[in-house]
């Protein structure tokens, strides 16, 4: 029995390392200013009017790397925050390359979306 409980612990542990997209806004803009993106964040009238009445708001993070014009590769992630999972995944529904994390809609570079999800 106590194999069945720490084993539990250890499982639950697993989930909340890993499923760490951000709670909020505010978290998420310094999630990704952290890891050196640059970071649009949409609030209010603006993103209801960009992605529907259930929307929270939106985030779209930026990051060049490389060096010289034709050597740089710029990643990109845009993730919307609605006021539901129910109501991200209605949005997400029909949309190629949309991934839904909880309350999120998340779509860009493989890169930037494991940096958004990390």
């Amino acid at each position: 029995m106590k194999k069945f409980w720490l084993s539990l612990v250890a499982l639950l542990s697993c989930f909340i390392l890993v499923a760490c997209v951000p709670a909020d806004l505010d978290k998420a803009e310094d999630k990704m200013e952290d890891a050196g993106y640059r970071v649009t964040v949409v609030e209010g009238d603006a993103a209801e009017f960009l992605y529907g009445d259930k929307v929270v708001g939106c985030i779209t993070a930026t990051k060049a790397e490389g060096s010289g014009i034709l050597n740089t590769k710029t990643y990109t992630v845009v993730a919307v925050l609605f006021e539901s999972s129910k109501a991200a995944k209605s949005y997400a529904e029909g949309k190629d390359g949309v991934t839904v994390d909880g309350k999120w809609a998340i779509s860009g570079d493989e890169k930037a979306v494991k940096a958004f999800k990390k």
